[in-house]
């Protein structure tokens, strides 16, 4: 089983137009709403791949029940912390001729130490049930910046700790060891403060992460360029899936989700990396928020190619 943990989630509401034109009247071709934050996005790819999986971190109590109906249009299994507040909602605003999304994210609601502690009790018990845990997405205000790294670090040995998020966050939590983190090349250069756009650079600074803070492995996202796998002892890079982009929109998070599904099944790692690429590919693919599809993921996989560098 997986566990996601998600502590600062959101409403999505996404909007669709064919082209955005800032400070002018823009016509909505279509808009849809649900529920949001990279932790649940993984738990609703897995979903999709048959995998067992929970999704748990903070929620709302003052619009909990629109937050649950979203939860449970997605047929997940979940348990929330509930805390005083309001989850809060996210714009996104897809620019199909352009093929870009702009993100306009609210900060979302203030979390207390205490409502932390309660939380951790939970987590407690998730993690002894799970083969990994995934902690992703941004910290909620009111948490500091090691909060995931003080997580892993006290639930050590439960299970192998998955870590995908950004900035701080990321640089603190990779001193806990991770069994994986999975940043974009965007926020691996945010975060390190590097300039990475070499293949062999970016693999060479993935070693330094990999030997510095003892992490098993690092899956960078490279975008429409497929991604990059790199372990103590191996390299592997993979072809993008040659598809329409309709939407970013959480594409990284169902990358992660098809990586862990592979890993889930025993599959080899070349094997993993092909259903990460397909699964983020085809998430991209999607219009309207629209659900990947099992079958197809199997029957595309062989279009990735996978070459050790």
């Amino acid at each position: 089983m997986i566990t996601t943990v998600t502590l600062n989630p959101a409403i999505d509401r996404t909007l669709t137009l064919e082209k955005l034109l800032p400070g002018e009247v823009n016509r909505i071709d279509a808009t849809f709403e649900t529920m949001g934050g990279k932790g649940i996005n993984v738990a609703r790819i897995l979903k999709l791949l048959d995998v067992e999986a929970v999704a748990t971190g903070m929620i709302g109590k003052k619009n909990i029940a629109l937050v649950e109906t979203y939860l449970n249009e997605m047929h997940l299994v979940y348990d929330f912390h509930e805390i005083n507040a309001i989850t809060r909602t996210n714009l996104k605003i897809v620019d199909t001729s352009n093929q870009l999304t702009t993100d306009l994210n609210a900060e979302g609601f203030t979390v207390k130490a205490s409502d932390l502690r309660s939380f951790n009790q939970r987590l407690k018990t998730w993690a002894m049930r799970s083969d990994f845990v995934v902690l992703s997405g941004s910290l909620p205000q009111g948490l500091p910046a090691d909060t995931y790294r003080k997580l892993m670090v006290e639930h050590a040995g439960m299970s192998e700790f998955v870590l995908d998020t950004d900035g701080e966050a990321l640089a603190e939590g990779v001193k806990a060891h991770p069994f994986l983190i999975k940043p974009n090349l965007e926020e691996l250069n945010r975060t390190f403060r590097k300039n990475l756009t070499d293949e062999q650079e970016i693999i060479a600074f993935a070693h330094i992460l990999l030997d510095t803070y003892d992490i098993g492995m690092i899956l960078i996202s490279l975008g429409d360029k497929g991604s990059l796998l790199v372990t103590s002892d191996a390299h592997y890079r993979a072809s993008s899936l040659q598809i329409s982009v309709n939407s970013t929109v959480g594409a990284g998070d169902a990358m992660l989700a098809g990586f862990l599904a592979g890993l889930n099944r025993s599959l080899n790692l070349e094997e993993c990396l092909r259903m990460a690429n397909v699964c983020g590919a085809l998430t991209c693919a999607r219009k309207n928020g629209a659900a990947i599809e099992y079958e197809e993921v199997m029957e595309r996989m062989a279009e990735i190619e996978i070459t050790k560098v």
